[in-house]
């Protein structure tokens, strides 16, 4: 894809994190509140059962999902946060590929926006529907974001610059 095609890509990515962003702040503020009993998944008991063996290491992982609920508002803050930093990297990517022929600039590109689609929307989508599949993504597209970074750096220094 050619480097304009990355920077409406990218621009596209910040526009939908900005509403993202207002819809969180307006509309999903009350829906992403920690539950009353938010006291029934508290990460330090979970901790604690699972160091006395009371609690079995299958069922940790899931504790430390409902755990996670007391944030969950933070949570959502992050992934927006994060996909606004990655489109503005996809633009930077787009912007690098208009002087720059490296073959890892559009990898760099590729990376930002599986990112974008597995960090943040495994987070949206896990937060809004309530879907604990979606939460295992989420780790693979922080890894595709510093594999985006990392393949920048290189794409960006060494590559031939266009006439």
């Amino acid at each position: 894809m050619a480097g304009r095609n990355w920077i409406v890509c990218g621009a596209l990515c910040a526009a939908i994190a900005v509403v993202a962003g207002a819809l969180g702040t307006h509309f999903l503020k009350d829906r992403l509140k920690p539950p009353e009993a938010a006291d029934e998944s508290d990460p330090k008991r979970v901790g604690r059962e699972l160091l006395s063996g009371e609690l079995p290491l299958a069922q940790f992982y899931e504790e430390l999902i409902k755990s996670a609920g007391a944030d969950r508002l933070q949570t959502y803050e992050t992934a927006v946060r994060y996909q606004m930093y990655h489109a503005l990297g996809l633009i930077l990517v787009g912007m690098q590929m208009a002087r720059n022929r490296s073959r890892l600039l559009p990898l760099a590109a590729a990376a930002f926006l599986a990112g974008i689609v597995l960090f943040s929307g495994g987070i949206f989508g896990w937060l809004l529907t309530g879907a604990k599949p979606l939460v295992h993504v989420v780790p693979i597209g922080g890894v595709a974001w510093i594999a985006g970074w990392l393949l920048l750096a290189p794409g960006a220094s060494r590559g031939p610059l266009r006439d």
